[in-house]
């Protein structure tokens, strides 16, 4: 899908923050609205969740999803400009404990999810490793599309996070965080072999 990459790559040399970032975000938002991306498996997730909810409702719901999608979109391309500005734009209440462990050489084994603007999350997390001298390893599953995942391992990779594949051994990101790195996992994806447990 190089047509794609491109085009996300014109949006990036065009997208900043103030008017351009509202003008590319509101672009996103008419082709997400447009296109639907999984509509429709939005649409029977909610109705699961949600058994006695109305359609009109759902479909609302769905369109806030694209809204969000597309605000995040648009930050983490703005962001290629300059990847510091993550330290300002984003506040961590408790970026003390992080900073503490850093301060002690100790590890930390960081979970999150694909939920919220999770690219900045993982470029605020490798800088302020970056800050403390701290290395910020990033678990990564490949994406199927080549051309895209190429870009995604170019850009995380750009920002100072290293990318290690998700089939790494346990044992070596246990000795990473023996040695004080730090290891981003973004683990909401399922597998054969899963744990379940309450959202």
């Amino acid at each position: 899908m190089k047509a794609a990459v491109n085009a996300v790559k014109f949006f990036e040399k065009f997208s900043n923050t103030g008017l351009r970032g509202k003008i590319t975000e509101k672009i996103f938002e008419f082709l997400l609205r447009t296109i639907k991306p999984r509509g429709k498996l939005i649409l029977e997730n909610l109705k699961r969740v949600y058994p006695d909810s109305r359609e009109n409702w759902r479909k609302d719901i769905r369109k806030k999803v694209y809204k969000n999608l597309a605000w995040t979109l648009t930050e983490t391309l703005v962001m290629q400009r300059d990847y510091t500005k993550v330290l300002d734009w984003v506040h961590v209440p408790n970026a003390k404990i992080l900073n503490d462990l850093m301060q002690q050489k100790r590890g930390a084994l960081i979970i999150s999810a694909h939920y919220g603007s999770w690219e900045i999350g993982a470029s605020w997390l490798t800088q302020n490793a970056i800050k403390h001298d701290t290395q910020a390893y990033l678990i990564y599953q490949n994406i199927h599309d080549p051309d895209i995942d190429k870009y995604i391992v170019e850009m995380r990779e750009s920002y100072g996070g290293i990318l290690i594949d998700k089939s790494f051994s346990v044992m070596k990101i246990a000795h990473l965080l023996k040695n004080g790195a730090q290891i981003i996992l973004m683990v909401d994806l399922s597998g054969e072999s899963r744990l379940r447990m309450p959202f």
